[in-house]
């Protein structure tokens, strides 16, 4: 096996009928069949959500974590979202651009729209390393791309 192999793999959702039928992302070649893949979709199934296979899960039995991918064939860019425990805080962030755009854009998983930070966006490239170390480090959060925390997580609660 090599550093960048995952035995067990991580679990691909974009399409509806990968509820039952996920796609197994093994290698790094795997990843990049699945961004070229969401490259072609209609806009409905641009993202997908990721979950890895060797990653704990929670008490209900449900993974830990999960990491979106989204994809914009008009600029050729990305995005990233992942949910789960970061340096022990249990949370969601967004990849960080450089574009200096402010306000949201929407993503479509399966269907319904999600608002991401406009500044999300990423180069392609990114995104797919990202994603290659998400496989290789059994779903933690890569650290090839900067983050912004959801804006929920800047908030205070009462």
């Amino acid at each position: 096996m090599t550093p960048h192999t995952s035995p067990h793999g991580v679990e691909a959702y974009c399409l509806h009928d990968h509820g039952n039928n996920p796609i197994i992302l093994r290698t790094p070649a795997d990843v990049d069949t699945l961004i070229d893949a969401l490259l072609g979709q209609t806009w409905e199934h641009e993202t997908a959500a990721l979950y890895h296979r060797d990653a704990p899960v929670n008490a209900m039995g449900l993974p830990d974590h999960e990491l979106e991918v989204t994809v914009n064939p008009d600029s050729l860019t990305g995005a990233l979202r992942y949910m789960g425990a970061w340096q022990g805080q249990e949370g969601t962030w967004f990849s960080k651009g450089t574009s200096g755009r402010k306000g949201t854009v929407l993503h479509f998983y399966m269907g319904h729209d999600n608002d991401w930070p406009a500044d999300s966006e990423i180069p392609l490239d990114a995104v797919r390393a990202a994603v290659k170390e998400f496989l290789a480090t059994a779903g933690q959060r890569p650290t090839s791309v900067a983050w912004q925390p959801h804006y929920s997580m800047l908030c205070p609660t009462r």
